[in-house]
């Protein structure tokens, strides 16, 4: 994985079972990067990490604090 550890922003959301929002899209290094499907562990009451599959294959580590989200690392 690569270590990028730098804030993004979450273009839009989806609910995923239980009503629980996921991200659909963010925005890095000015490409708009879709997800397609992912998982989510809460870690403590307020930090999220998701683990994200993209359409171009690559899988995207995102955690979430309060209204901040920071992209974590890429592995392609």
């Amino acid at each position: 994985m690569t270590k990028i550890n730098q804030f993004v922003d979450v273009n839009s959301f989806y609910f995923a079972k239980g009503m629980r929002t996921m991200p659909r899209a963010i925005t890095y290094g000015g490409d708009y990067i879709t997800f397609t499907d992912g998982l989510r562990l809460r870690v403590g009451n307020a930090l999220q990490l998701f683990e994200m599959s993209a359409t171009n294959g690559s899988v995207y580590r995102l955690s979430q604090q309060g209204s901040n989200w920071t992209l974590v690392g890429v592995t392609a």
